[in-house]
């Protein structure tokens, strides 16, 4: 078990006394007087109080495929149950107690959180700061019920009764003093995550080789959508209709918006529904959408290279285009041998320049005269051309003529 004090410098410094477990995770604080207990697998299963054998404050059920809890029970101080929450999604939650079953509904626009229907039926307005947190709650009437204020790293200065879900949109629970950034829980007393992140976004990045830093400590500059990456304010990560794509992102150092004008140009809007929707539901298990597209353009981004340096995969698609539309009249004609040329399927970039390239020298030899002759000197000239349309079909026709 390990032992960590932490001191605060100037006239207001303070002592904390921290106690971690041999994987890392913070098991006791002495500004909470919370002991935290943990599975084999890393996961907060349950908080008491002061010690290993305290009354017992909450217990929690993660959700077996996501990176977050599934179910959160409370008790009393006589260990009889309080109430349970259940986070289906991030925008449905069902509560039960004593008095009955009740439902949230959370509402967000392009992923910020903008309002919610809260237990008691009531619709309530949320008026966002730049990061996305809470900081005015309107009622139906549009009059202000709760102002939320928070310190540089997140620390509840005012509000937060109203509504819970406030700095950055995540729930912060007032009984053991921390937020649920979904795969950890964040301690804005003590600026940290309460475990290690299992993943390291960039390792000659001495902020990210912190991994129990927050946000880069740099709070106000970033965000943390899923606990295990900081995203820079205002960087919308993705903005996806599922059909046209708006990114003013960064990616990898290569502005967004070259990535999105080369995705709009050789990424087919279905092919990129199905593949974010796939990775969506994957990726989500463990990072988040944030993280999930992220993902999906760093992978695309050497695909992209690729394309520029083999000529530009639009060109040859105009090219075939052309020779499609050229030769549609011909396309069910059969070829000289009296057979129809197919493939299983187009061809990549490389196989379409090869094409190309022959065609190019075929043009090359146009006019040179053919084995054999007709009387007087004459000679017969035949050309061969083939064309493929999108389906895979390509078509060969053979045209001689007598040159005198």
């Amino acid at each position: 078990m390990a032992v960590l004090i932490i001191s605060l410098p100037m006239v207001l410094a303070e002592e904390y006394r921290l106690l971690y477990d041999t994987n890392g995770n913070l098991i006791y604080d002495q500004e909470t007087d919370i002991y935290r207990e943990y599975n084999e697998l890393n996961q907060l299963i349950r908080t008491r109080i002061n010690n290993a054998s305290g009354t017992i404050l909450q217990e929690y059920v993660w959700d077996p495929i996501k990176e977050e809890i599934f179910i959160k029970d409370e008790f009393y101080s006589n260990g009889s149950l309080k109430s349970s929450t259940y986070y289906f999604r991030m925008d449905y939650i069902v509560l039960q107690n004593s008095s009955g079953t009740y439902n949230r509904t959370n509402i967000y626009q392009d992923g910020v959180f903008v309002g919610y229907e809260d237990f008691d039926g009531k619709k309530r307005y949320v008026l966002p700061d730049h990061e996305g947190s809470a900081h005015i709650i309107l009622n139906e009437s549009g009059n202000i019920i709760e102002e939320n204020l928070f310190s540089p790293f997140g620390e509840p200065l005012q509000g937060v009764i109203e509504n819970k879900f406030s700095y950055e949109a995540k729930e912060y629970d007032s009984l053991v003093k921390d937020y649920d950034f979904h795969f950890r829980k964040y301690d804005p007393k003590l600026r940290i995550f309460t475990q290690p992140d299992t993943l390291i976004q960039n390792v000659y990045d001495p902020q990210s080789l912190n991994r129990y830093g927050f946000e880069r400590n740099n709070p106000y500059k970033n965000t943390d959508p899923t606990g295990h990456q900081a995203v820079e304010t205002g960087v919308a990560f993705f903005g996806v209709g599922f059909s046209s794509i708006f990114i003013p992102l960064i990616v990898g150092g290569i502005p967004g918006y070259i990535i999105g004008t080369k995705l709009r140009e050789y990424y087919p809007p279905q092919q990129l529904t199905q593949d974010l929707s796939d990775i969506y539901d994957y990726e989500y298990a463990y990072a988040g959408p944030r993280d999930a597209i992220t993902k999906l353009y760093q992978e695309m981004e050497d695909d992209l290279q690729k394309i520029d340096e083999l000529g530009g995969a639009r060109d040859l698609i105009d090219m075939l285009r052309s020779k499609l539309e050229n030769d549609e009249e011909e396309e069910d004609k059969e070829s000289t041998d009296g057979k129809k040329i197919k493939k299983d399927k187009l061809p990549d970039a490389n196989d379409l320049i090869k094409e190309i390239k022959k065609e190019e020298d075929k043009d090359k030899n146009k006019g040179s005269p053919s084995s054999g002759s007709s009387g007087g000197g004459s000679n017969i000239i035949c050309e061969t051309t083939c064309s493929c349309n999108l389906q895979g079909s390509c078509t060969c026709k053979t045209r001689c003529t007598l040159n005198e």
